[in-house]
């Protein structure tokens, strides 16, 4: 069960739930709101059946909030995930990485066997400490801890997880190389990987050097399945090509987001040819439009099904290719500044000189200012003679076939 209710309801809903044994909560409340919606529980007892939790908040709540809701509602928990990631520099936020108060907090808790968590922070120096590495009761109990500190965007950030990393999203940096960049055991079962529980992969890029590419060990992220590639620099292409393709197990790629300032063409048919199993592209780079229509030859013998592309469309010079890409797409994603440039791309698509029509598309969404949505609806219905559905808004025409 997934609880994200913001309301005073949220402690009594407990009672109202005995047999629910699994719980996921996402934190969105601020912090007035929350101390209130805590007072309620000095008033209405809380009984809870919770066996397993996970809590995941981006607000810096107060520890001690935190202490007092695990005290009051789950006494016969055994396994619990925590994981609380911040911007704000505070000192409410360092309290969530001393060792001993999370040790006070887990003795109260005596039916607990299992701990995962994972705290991101931001911090004033580098030189920090892993306290739980060194603490009795979680080394008696064999929970271990990983700690990276690391800078970017002018943050430096510190990041404590549990062994393995418990969360299934993970930013990275390609030139810091953490000390936990291996594997527990040195096998090859995905079950002992530091990261096999990660799904969804951001990656930072800054520069990478040779030694960083000595360094790296064998598909780190083996389980990876979305990819997400961030930069607002210059970056050698092929090296960080022969970076990624190492520590990733490009089969399993079925997602790519590339939000880059600007990326060659190679760059991209690179991905297009590795990534076997690719059906979802998100892009948003320099010549985005231009650049896929050059490689629409390629696109067309790839598994993508899904294109989402940021820049906007304004050159329907090269029709035959543009029609050609569309052609072989399910689900497309444009942005257009003009009116004029929305019917133009209709009838690309849809009439045509030739009246032929793309068969394999299934949704397209539009995305404008439209300030007379009803002549765009009017359009479609008296020049359109597919059979379809739509809805128009002042900011988006969405398509259905």
């Amino acid at each position: 069960m997934i609880l994200r209710t913001e309301k005073k309801t949220r402690y009594r809903l407990l009672n109202y739930i005995p047999n629910v044994q699994s719980l996921s909560i996402r934190l969105y409340i601020d912090l007035q709101n929350f101390s209130k919606d805590l007072s309620i529980t000095k008033v209405h007892s809380v009984k809870s059946n919770i066996r397993s939790l996970e809590i995941s908040t981006i607000n810096n709540i107060p520890f001690n909030h935190i202490e007092d809701l695990f005290k009051k509602s789950f006494s016969h928990l055994e396994t619990l995930k925590f994981f609380f990631k911040t911007d704000a520099l505070s000192q409410s936020s360092l309290d969530y990485i001393d060792s001993k108060r999370w040790e006070c907090l887990l003795r109260s808790i005596l039916s607990l066997q299992h701990f995962h968590f994972c705290i991101e922070i931001p911090v004033e120096s580098e030189i920090i400490s892993n306290s739980f590495q060194k603490n009795q009761f979680f080394s008696k109990r064999n929970w271990k801890f990983s700690s990276q500190v690391y800078t970017y965007s002018f943050n430096t950030i510190l990041r404590i997880h549990t062994d393995p990393y418990p969360k299934r999203s993970l930013d990275i940096i390609p030139s810091k190389l953490f000390a936990d960049n291996i594997n527990i055991n040195n096998n090859n079962d995905d079950d002992d990987s530091m990261y096999s529980n990660v799904r969804n992969l951001r990656i930072l890029i800054d520069s990478i050097s040779t030694s960083t590419l000595n360094n790296l060990s064998t598909v780190i992220y083996k389980n990876v399945t979305s990819l997400t590639l961030i930069s607002n620099r210059t970056f050698n292409e092929q090296v960080f090509l022969t970076y990624l393709f190492s520590i990733i197990n490009r089969d399993k790629i079925i997602y790519l987001n590339i939000q880059l300032d600007n990326c060659s063409k190679n760059f991209l048919l690179n991905f297009i040819q590795n990534l076997k199993n690719l059906s979802s592209l998100t892009i948003s780079t320099y010549q985005s439009w231009p650049k896929l229509i050059q490689l629409t030859s390629y696109i067309s013998k790839s598994n993508i099904r899904l294109l989402t592309v940021y820049e906007v469309l304004m050159d329907f010079n090269q029709f035959e290719l543009l029609h050609q890409l569309f052609n072989q797409l399910e689900t497309v994603s444009v942005n257009i500044t003009a009116i004029e440039d929305c019917y133009r791309l209709l009838t690309l698509l849809f009439i045509g000189n030739k009246r032929r029509q793309v068969e394999r598309l299934r949704s397209l969404a539009i995305k404008c200012d439209f300030h007379e949505p009803d002549a765009i609806a009017n359009w479609v219905r008296s020049n359109v003679l597919r059979k379809l559905s739509y809805k128009c808004t002042t900011s988006a025409l969405m398509i259905w076939l």
